[in-house]
């Protein structure tokens, strides 16, 4: 092999693997600077662990819901990627990824409540501004709103030919 390939490919590979270095700090640093684990040691030693017993039954139990999610919105794609629609088809589909959409939130609801009831006071108002947090609101603040919006103007007015 010549000399100068030899080095390219060398280059290569170490430019490779640095840039796979920064791109997982990158990740490893978004992830361990996750809201959950602030929280999460705020936590009493014995909500952590309920929270932590719950979230584990709780995903196992939503686990056969997520699959078929998945598999209704493979349905779905399928249906949007044929060569001719099928609204019947779609409508189906997307009631389908509707309900189980619906039957995940209703767990995760439930879930939440169970925990709630068997968690302090200060804790639950730890996980109250979690979620808050994370779902942006939840708690009442002034909201901003913009007093004086753009109108886009049409292009084909009526009356105008």
């Amino acid at each position: 092999m010549d000399k100068k390939i030899k080095v390219i490919l060398v280059g290569s590979v170490v430019l490779n693997l640095l840039l796979l270095g920064v791109v997982g700090g990158h990740v490893y640093k978004r992830w361990s600077a996750h809201p959950w684990r602030e929280v999460k040691e705020q936590l009493s030693p014995e909500s952590r662990n309920l929270v932590g017993r719950t979230f584990q039954s709780a995903f196992r139990d939503i686990k056969p819901l997520g699959d078929k999610a998945r598999k209704a919105r493979a349905d779905l794609v399928k249906i949007l990627s044929a060569d001719e629609f099928d609204e019947a088809a779609y409508d189906k589909a997307a009631a389908q990824m509707l309900e189980i959409g619906g039957e995940m939130k209703a767990h995760k609801v439930e879930t939440i409540k169970t925990l709630a009831s068997q968690m302090s006071v200060e804790d639950r108002r730890k996980m109250a501004d979690r979620m808050a947090f994370m779902v942006g609101g939840g708690h009442e603040r002034r909201v901003k709103r913009q007093r004086s919006p753009k109108m886009v103007e049409p292009e084909h007015k009526p009356g105008r030919d």
